[in-house]
């Protein structure tokens, strides 16, 4: 098992490590640790250069396998080599089950790939109704398979001989009662912050001031996450009533990326009496790995099912999550007001710019160009300027908007590398979602 993710801990471990006792420079790594996505080696590399170049420009030359070691050992490993390998031998985790007498969700997660292929099946997915509770089933579906046919017949053999009670087309993976729906969807997003769909942008989380969300962008850190007495489920400033769309986000994340882990805790939510209202729980390197495909995995279904001749038309049409840290909210905000512009339409504009550039797609570029139109400063400038800042607390302020500027050019950068990747494999990718039952047409 790979060792937790906890910045807090692994920041305090490089400070130490460092031996740093500059108050500004341990606020920076603070700082780098904290916005930094921690999900495979490579992500970590990167923190690595980071820090580095951090350490450089305050007068402290260090190499970067030095660095990395450094971080590998805050994480829990006694140095990058170690941490690669263990990383590179973690994709599929095997947890031993009884393949006779273990639950539905763990049989059909163990056989999926076995029956997809053996009778070739074109649709499987997901799907949900409400019928006496709320159940949760797979969809399949082959053309000529007709009820009756010889074909069905061999499929229901092959799915009775390990327990399953087939329907026409499906197999029930879950029923869950009507006042316990809110309670599993609510610890599920508790534990994995993901999964969450709104429906509803609230103003003052009263739920009495609120505008739909359509075609719209919403900005989740998953810092606050709420559950109300008439149903209604809350994250950060957004909303929904329907939390059948967190556990079936869930389930799909659990059979085309998840672990049986996974299914181990859903089937704890299910028996679970209490809502669990503890602080964010850590990750494994493994798990974000996971959680971060999935998410990546619905960016490219929505740029497929909207795709459009121009990026722009293809985003404007397409609702995405932004991952953003609960600091930067005030910041959003400030450069809406500022620019007299939305966070999407600052982003569509840009990614439309940058795609055009083709070869100049670089993250400074893209940081350069924001700090100049959000705050008429270079880069550059806008850092000494920040250098000379002698307040902590002053300091921070224009460093988390140095961050949040930071994290809209990733994002920037994320969605253009991704369209560039539709537009070269807009075939492959549309099949594999008819497949899975992501687009229907």
């Amino acid at each position: 098992m790979t060792p937790v993710i906890d910045k807090d801990r692994i920041s305090h471990s490089i400070i130490n490590q460092l031996n740093l006792t500059n108050q500004f420079l341990i606020s920076k790594i603070n700082d780098i640790v904290k916005n930094a996505y921690i999900i495979d080696y490579d992500s970590i590399k990167t923190l690595s250069k980071e820090i580095k170049k951090c350490l450089k420009d305050n007068g402290i030359d260090i190499q970067h396998s030095i660095v990395l070691n450094i971080i590998s050992k805050a994480i829990g490993f006694q140095n990058h080599h170690s941490l690669k390998a263990n990383l590179e031998n973690t994709s599929k985790e095997y947890i031993d089950i009884d393949i006779e007498s273990d639950s539905v969700l763990k049989k059909i997660f163990l056989l999926k790939e076995e029956f997809l292929n053996k009778f070739k099946i074109e649709q499987w997915h997901i799907s949900h109704h409400v019928y006496k509770g709320h159940q949760f089933e797979i969809l399949y579906h082959k053309r000529g398979m007709r009820l009756r046919s010889k074909e069905k017949t061999e499929i229901n053999k092959f799915l009775k001989s390990y327990g399953f009670k087939p329907y026409k087309n499906i197999i029930l993976l879950s029923k869950i009662k009507y006042d316990n729906l809110r309670k599993v969807a609510f610890n599920i997003l508790q534990h994995y912050q993901s999964f969450f769909q709104p429906v509803w942008h609230e103003q003052d989380n009263t739920l009495n001031n609120y505008s739909p969300l359509i075609n719209d962008w919403y900005f989740l850190s998953y810092n606050n996450i709420q559950y109300k007495s008439n149903d209604f489920l809350l994250v950060d400033s957004y909303s929904t009533d329907l939390p059948w769309n967190i556990i079936k986000n869930f389930l799909d994340y659990v059979f085309n990326f998840g672990t049986l882990e996974d299914i181990d805790f859903f089937e704890k939510c299910l028996k679970e009496k209490n809502y669990f209202k503890s602080k964010r729980n850590t990750k494994t390197l493994g798990e974000l790995r996971r959680i971060n495909n999935w998410e990546k995995e619905q960016v490219i279904k929505s740029i497929v099912a909207n795709k459009e001749d121009s990026i722009k038309d293809t985003l404007k049409n397409s609702q995405f999550k932004i991952n953003v840290q609960e600091y930067m909210y005030p910041y959003l905000k400030e450069i809406e007001s500022k620019s007299s512009s939305t966070i999407k339409n600052i982003i569509i504009d840009n990614c439309d710019y940058f795609l055009k550039l083709k070869n100049n797609q670089k993250i400074e570029n893209i940081q350069e160009k924001l700090h100049i139109e959000l705050y008429g400063l270079a880069k550059n400038k806008y850092v000494e300027n920040m250098e000379e800042i002698d307040d902590i607390e002053t300091y921070r302020i224009y460093h988390d908007r140095y961050n949040t500027i930071k994290i809209l050019a990733s994002q920037i950068k994320y969605i253009v590398n991704i369209y560039k990747d539709v537009e070269e494999n807009y075939k492959k990718y549309y099949s594999i979602f008819r497949k899975k039952g992501y687009i229907l047409h």
